[in-house]
C-alpha cells in the first residue's frame, strides 16, 4: 500500500472519511416535527377558508358598510347641530355686546342721571334682536354657558374669565341646564354696598353680568346720586371685561374638527 493512500476502514465498503451514521431517534423527531408543522398549516388554512366564501364576504361587507353609514350619519347630524348652535351663539354674543356696550357707553358720560341707566337696563326697551326682547342678560348668559358646556367641555370651566386670569370663581361655573337661573345675592342694603362687594373679589365676566338683575330691580327704588355713581363703576368694569370677551368669541363654536373627532374617534 502506498504511503499516500487513506487508511482503510475496518468495515468492508466504508471509506475512512465517511461521516457518522444518522441517529434514528433524531431523524424520527425531525420527521414528527415536520408532520406537525404541516398539519398545523393545513388546519390554519381550513380555519380561515371560510373568509373567502361568498356568504362570509357578503356579511363582512354589509357590516363594514353599516358602520360607515352610521358613522357618517352621526357626523352629518353633528355638523347640522353645530351649525345651528354656532348661529345661536353668535346672535347671543352680538346681543350681549349691544347690551353691555349700551350700559358702558352711558357710564362714559358726565352727570349721568338714573333715567339713562333705567333705559339701558330695561330689556323691553334696550335690545338688538326682537327674539331677545324682555330677556335679561342673565338669561342670555345661561344659554351661552350651556352651549359652551355642550361643545367645549374643557373650556366651560374657564368661560367668562378675562384673558390672562385663568379659571373664574367656582361659584360662577355653569351648572346643569335644568338648574334655575342663579342671581346675585342681594344681601347688601344699598346699590353702593352691593357694587363695592361685587368689585372687591376676583369675579369673572358672568358674575359682573349677574349683577344686572339686582341693579335693574333696585335702581328704580333707590336712584340716589350715590347709587348712580356705584352703577357707573359697575358699568365701566363690565364694559372693560365683557365687551372684548363676547366680541372676540362670536365664532367660538365653529370648529370643523369637532364633529369629525366625535364621529370617527369617540374616545376624545
Amino acid at each position: 500500500m502506498a504511503s499516500g493512500d487513506p487508511t482503510p476502514n475496518s468495515q468492508t465498503g466504508i471509506s475512512a472519511d465517511a461521516g457518522p451514521a444518522l441517529d434514528e431517534h433524531a431523524l424520527e423527531a425531525e420527521l414528527h416535527a415536520a408532520e406537525q408543522k404541516a398539519e398545523s398549516a393545513a388546519r390554519g388554512r381550513r380555519n380561515w377558508s371560510w373568509v373567502n366564501r361568498p356568504i362570509t364576504l357578503w356579511l363582512l361587507s354589509t357590516v363594514a358598510v353599516g358602520i360607515l353609514t352610521f358613522t357618517y350619519s352621526q357626523y352629518s347630524a353633528c355638523r347640522a347641530s353645530l351649525a345651528t348652535d354656532s348661529s345661536r351663539f353668535a346672535r347671543l354674543s352680538e346681543e350681549l355686546v349691544f347690551r353691555v356696550g349700551g350700559i358702558s357707553g352711558v357710564a362714559l358720560r358726565n352727570n349721568v342721571q338714573a333715567d339713562a341707566y333705567l333705559f339701558v337696563l330695561d330689556p323691553d326697551r334696550q335690545f338688538l334682536f326682537s327674539e331677545f326682547k324682555g330677556r335679561l342678560p342673565n338669561e342670555l348668559v345661561a344659554e351661552v354657558k350651556q352651549l359652551l358646556r355642550k361643545w367645549h367641555l374643557s373650556d366651560a370651566g374657564e368661560a367668562g374669565a378675562p384673558p390672562g386670569q385663568g379659571a373664574p370663581d367656582p361659584r360662577s361655573k355653569a351648572g346643569p341646564s335644568t338648574a334655575p337661573l342663579n342671581e346675585p345675592d342681594p344681601t347688601p342694603t344699598t346699590i353702593a354696598e352691593f357694587v363695592q362687594q361685587l368689585l372687591a373679589g376676583p369675579d369673572d365676566i358672568f358674575d359682573l353680568l349677574g349683577a344686572w338683575v339686582v341693579i335693574h330691580r333696585t335702581l328704580p327704588l333707590a336712584s340716589s346720586p350715590e347709587s348712580v355713581a356705584a352703577v357707573d363703576n359697575w358699568a365701566r368694569a363690565l364694559g372693560a371685561k365683557a365687551l372684548p370677551y363676547f366680541d372676540s368669541n362670536r365664532q367660538r363654536l365653529d370648529s370643523a374638527s369637532t364633529c369629525f373627532k366625535r364621529a370617527f374617534w369617540p374616545f376624545t
